[in-house]
């Protein structure tokens, strides 16, 4: 049987594609080659040889497309060297193809020396080569490529093709950011944060490459540079004249080290007539740098417990150091207010997490906290924001969770009970950790929640009858008997406790602490 002619076709075209597709792969597996530019003196118009003779820590100012338009490098600063009596850059690294110089100019601070003209200019003619210049970068070899130059002290700039020959002050930073997980170090997204004096400069999204930082200044101005992912943090204070000087033509590699977030509103008056201060403790061993995110930081062995003072704004305190030590982590006060944990999957050792009380966020990642025993939720008031428990709030597949009370009226601000859906996530995380080792004995408390769906009632019966659990819903979590006695309210507990702490206060009520919260 004869296979018809256009099925011949077909299968020619489709072959035809494959093999494109598998040039263009390899083509974008190329590694990145060095290329260096060496400065060439000119001819003057009565027939001698300019000599080159530049100052220390002279740079050259560049500009580079590809041949199809693209900008590679935009005003690109790279170290001049000198070699004999010549001078070379710093290399660049570019991918094996065609290029386009599209600007060359030697600066040294604010001041160009020595440029290369523009094509069909009233200098062009004294250089074998004017702008834009081609050149190409092939897999094989090391290029170096040859730019004549001449000195522009003197001259107008529209004799060299440009608008000015006065170095505009924009400092720019090429960095990029490495973040390590799960054995790997790979670059990835990240927020930083430029920062003279304490003073918020400016905050640049950066991606997974290398990123280009631009601001005006003074580089001999001390700068610090903070960036941050959800999980990870790096903070730096530099000299920017000096870290260029030390980078040469490499961006700055900021390797992120793991840490702990708080978002923290506080609602304290400045004169903090109360003395509402922010109860803060961590537990477990060795030591943490504590950055409060008002200016304050302190370096800190576990156990720590201590009191800081916040007054009205809102925070991010940022925790490094030994996280894969902390068993617990606690913050307290009615004044100020977590309304936001990330980082917690760096905290593997974390056994309790109670974080707080009345304003708590549930809406956190515990997926690696692997060593949890007790999960202990008491949201009375903010974070006020819509939440799905299923996905939101992340529990790890292996615990030792024995005691697990979600109390949180407050869990949503658009509706007023966990769904039939978002309890069954909570059972069947229970349940499998419970019934694969062995855990008795323990306590699985939920409010506020609908009638458990039968599978999901099936499961809470068989923890209560074959593990020994107590399993309570709903108002029934306030009342229950334990070793004889009848546990205390609470919220008259917490009452109480506020009562004693701050005798004199207004605020005595359940009711005043969440209108004071909120």
């Amino acid at each position: 049987m004869e296979t018809p002619l256009k099925y011949l076709v077909a299968v020619w075209l489709l072959a035809l594609v494959v093999c494109l597709q598998s040039c263009n792969d390899q083509s974008v597996q190329f590694e990145k080659k060095k290329i260096q530019f060496t400065l060439v003196p000119t001819t003057s118009s009565n027939g001698k040889t300019d000599g080159i003779d530049l100052p220390e820590n002279t740079r050259l100012k560049i500009s580079i497309a590809s041949s199809n338009g693209a900008v590679i490098y935009s005003n690109q600063e790279i170290p001049v060297l000198k070699v004999g009596n010549g001078y070379i850059t710093d290399p660049l690294e570019l991918i094996p193809g065609g290029y386009t110089i599209t600007d060359f100019m030697v600066v040294k601070d604010s001041e160009v020396l020595y440029a290369t003209p523009k094509n069909a200019t009233q200098l062009s003619p004294l250089v074998a080569n004017s702008l834009p210049y081609n050149f190409s970068v092939t897999e094989n070899s090391v290029a170096n490529v040859n730019m004549q130059v001449l000195d522009v002290r003197g001259q107008d700039p529209e004799a060299f093709g440009y608008a000015s020959l006065n170095v505009e002050v924009i400092n720019t930073l090429a960095i990029s950011v490495l973040h390590a997980k799960k054995g790997q170090t790979l670059l990835t997204n990240a927020t930083a944060e430029l920062r003279k004096d304490d003073k918020l400069i400016k905050t640049i999204p950066l991606n997974a490459a290398v990123n280009t930082i631009a601001f005006d200044g003074n580089p001999d101005t001390l700068y610090t540079l903070t960036v941050f992912t959800n999980d990870g943090f790096k903070s730096q204070t530099f000299n920017f004249k000096n870290l260029k000087n030390e980078l040469g033509s490499n961006p700055l590699q900021v390797t992120l080290e793991p840490a702990l977030f708080l978002t923290i509103n506080s609602y304290v008056d400045e004169g903090n007539e109360n003395e509402e201060y922010f109860d803060f403790g961590l537990e477990g061993s060795g030591t943490v740098n504590i950055n409060w995110g008002d200016g304050d930081t302190a370096s800190e062995s576990l156990p720590y417990s201590g009191l800081h003072e916040y007054i009205e704004g809102d925070y991010t305190a940022v925790i490094t150091g030994d996280l894969d030590q902390i068993t617990n982590i606690y913050g307290f006060s009615y004044g100020s207010i977590i309304s936001a944990i990330t980082g917690l999957t760096n905290l593997t050792s974390l056994k309790t997490y109670n974080p707080s009380w009345g304003a708590v966020p549930i809406k956190v990642d515990l997926s690696n906290c692997t060593q949890l025993e007790t999960i202990n939720i008491s949201k009375y008031g903010a974070p006020y924001e819509p939440i799905d428990l299923r996905t939101d709030f992340k529990l790890p597949a292996q615990h030792k969770i024995k005691e697990f009370v979600f109390d949180a009226p407050s869990f949503d601000i658009n509706r007023e009970y966990i769904s039939a859906e978002e309890l069954e996530a909570m059972v069947n995380n229970i349940y499998n950790n419970v019934t694969q080792s062995n855990i008795r004995d323990g306590k699985f408390f939920v409010n506020p929640v609908v009638t458990p769906s039968p599978e999901t009632q099936q499961k809470l019966d068989e923890l209560q009858s074959e593990y020994n659990w107590e399993v309570r819903f709903n108002d029934e979590i306030y009342d229950y008997s334990e070793s004889g006695r009848i546990r205390t309210n609470e919220n008259a507990r917490r009452d109480n406790w506020l009562r004693s702490k701050f005798p004199n206060s207004k605020r005595m009520s359940q009711n005043n602490a969440m209108a004071f919260i909120r």
